[in-house]
């Protein structure tokens, strides 16, 4: 049975479109479908085959100010300390710069399922997740 999202076009092409950027040494830029080597990299030095970037911003999209928000990103980021992942920081941003970016966080070595769960435990509509290939994938919980 195929999964069928209830998220509108315009919302799928934003995700689509968004500059992940991780605070990395060096820090890099990911996108949806495009193989990073910067990735690849990051994987070999910490020895792990995943990463998602997960955000606690704007529960189903509905805007919180900017306090209500870090401390939900606060809340995320204590329950992925308590889980052990090695965390980068991060943020999305629209290249057209139309609507405000999301902190959020590059979690490595998480699993899929993993990611799913703590998405949706933080309700997100869809996360970014990729395996061994460094190939950022859209991930809809929606």
């Amino acid at each position: 049975m195929e999964f069928k999202s209830q998220l509108d076009q315009a919302l799928l092409s934003a995700y689509e479109i968004t500059n992940f950027h991780v605070k990395a040494d060096p820090a890099f830029i990911l996108n949806v479908s495009k193989s990073s080597e910067e990735l690849k990299l990051l994987f070999k030095r910490n020895r792990v085959a995943s990463a998602a970037i997960i955000t606690a911003w704007n529960p189903y999209s509905k805007s919180l100010s900017s306090e209500e928000n870090q401390l939900r990103n606060e809340q995320l980021k204590n329950e992925l300390t308590l889980r052990s992942f090695k965390v980068i920081d991060g943020f999305g941003q629209d290249p057209l710069l139309q609507w405000v970016g999301e902190d959020s966080f590059l979690v490595l070595g998480i699993s899929l399922e993993s990611s799913k769960k703590l998405g949706t435990q933080f309700e997100q509509n869809a996360l970014i997740w990729s395996d061994k290939d460094a190939i950022p994938k859209l991930i809809l919980l929606k």
